[in-house]
């Protein structure tokens, strides 16, 4: 176990560079906050071109004091109880009292939700620069997201996207 651990570690270390480090004091971020948050940016997205999307929705949440209000975190806690993730969660898994739940507690969850990849660090690390506005996404059900600036447009892509899904979860 320790042998593992000890690879693991030396892996990580390997692969983050001072210049990750810079970055992170640059945006105000300690390595753990920068671990957790692209655990959960991982785990929100695993397409890598969105992984740099969904970290802007959450620097910008955190920016204005917003919850982050993910899933994936969600999910965590199910995992943890020995549920099955779910793709729409539901008013009970939103209750669950934890500080992983950021439905519940401000800022980043105490610690990470995986181990991330080098890609959702980078995206922790350098959210996307072209819509520095996001502020929601949903997810369209094939693996992709979908982003949305205002609460209005987040409603509509609820409307579009996450309502169908769910109307056929309840179908079946």
């Amino acid at each position: 176990e320790e042998r593992i651990l000890r690879m693991m570690l030396d892996n990580f270390d390997r692969k983050i560079t001072d210049e990750h480090l810079e970055r992170a004091r640059a945006i105000g971020m300690t390595l753990d906050d920068v671990v957790t948050m692209a655990s959960v940016i991982e785990k929100e997205s695993g397409v890598v071109s969105e992984m740099y999307q969904v970290s802007r929705v959450f620097h910008n949440r955190l920016d204005q004091g917003m919850l982050i209000q993910s899933c994936a975190t969600v999910n965590f806690l199910r995992a943890l109880d020995g549920l099955p993730p779910v793709l729409i969660v539901k008013n009970a898994d939103l209750q669950r009292n934890s500080l992983y739940n950021t439905y519940l507690y401000d800022g980043l969850p105490v610690g990470p939700i995986c181990s991330p990849g080098l890609e959702a660090i980078r995206a922790a690390l350098y959210p996307d620069i072209e819509r520095q506005d996001l502020l929601y996404f949903a997810a369209v059900g094939d693996g992709t997201n979908v982003f949305a600036a205002t609460y209005d447009e987040h409603l509509q892509n609820i409307e579009t996207y996450v309502k169908p899904m769910e109307d056929e979860l309840f179908r079946e």
